[in-house]
């Protein structure tokens, strides 16, 4: 076995947008991840037709982690999250975003029970005053992820306080269905499938649907994604996979928070 494990993943929608991620993982623990998106579509709109995301993360400390990220144009953030007890840690970020040159502070606070079944995450910035509050209840049985979060955030329209629920699965044969309902105003699902097996170390292909709904107006917005993915020699598989779920989650031309924090060992 190697000291690292490398994941590549190239993958298309049907918004025309391409994305290529690479990722090394090490055996020590460290992480390293960039990302590029491009969408000739936006570029003739006269809107960012690409974007880039870089991440590297090392755990230089007993029990801490520290993690530099960098998003093109938008912001450079500087992270450490510390064990303080078994299934406590606390954790802070400080982000330099680009267009207005401001610095905003966040605070971070993670809990854990004994079997890793419950969660409990929560994080605020006092500076902005949003706050966010997230419980991640796992069933080992039935392979299923549920989770509830209170936010207090900021949006275009003001300050805007909201409930939301999801949750994970997964499916006969290796797929996922995630779904989530926003604010009781907007529902959001995503299906993965794998083509072709899922043997490490080889080539895999999957397909994936994703949707959302406004409750509000009726609208509803889908599309399709074609991935490939090669993945190296696995050393640590649970890095991989949520490095892989975040990425896929985030879109990149958003400002992209450190969600990572909230999934430490």
């Amino acid at each position: 076995m190697h000291g690292f494990s490398d994941l590549v993943s190239a993958s298309y929608n049907t918004m025309k947008r391409w994305q290529l991620t690479y990722q090394r993982t090490f055996s020590a623990g460290g992480l390293a991840v960039m990302q590029v998106m491009a969408q000739p579509a936006m570029m003739q709109m006269g809107g960012p037709g690409g974007s880039f995301f870089g991440l590297v993360q090392v755990p230089w400390v007993r029990g801490g982690c520290t993690a530099l990220q960098y998003v093109k144009t938008q912001q450079v953030a500087l992270s450490h999250m510390q064990r303080i007890v078994r299934g406590v840690h606390l954790g802070a970020q400080a982000t330099y975003i680009v267009p207005t040159h401001d610095t905003e502070m966040s605070y971070v606070a993670h809990t854990m029970s004994a079997d890793k079944s419950m969660q409990w995450a929560g994080e605020v910035k006092p500076e902005s005053g949003e706050w966010k509050v997230t419980c991640i209840k796992a069933d080992w049985a039935t392979d299923v992820e549920m989770c509830a979060q209170v936010e207090h955030t900021k949006k275009q329209q003001g300050y805007l306080s909201q409930l939301c629920f999801g949750m994970k699965a997964r499916l006969v044969g290796g797929g996922s269905v995630q779904a989530a309902m926003v604010g009781f105003s907007k529902v959001k699902a995503a299906f993965e499938f794998p083509i072709g097996g899922d043997r490490l170390g080889f080539n895999q292909m999957t397909l994936g649907y994703n949707c959302m709904l406004n409750l509000e107006s009726g609208g509803l917005k889908q599309g399709l994604n074609l991935s490939l993915i090669h993945i190296s020699e696995p050393t640590r598989l649970l890095s991989i996979s949520y490095a892989v779920f975040c990425l896929k989650k985030k879109k990149i031309k958003k400002k992209i928070k450190n969600n990572s924090l909230y999934n430490k060992n």
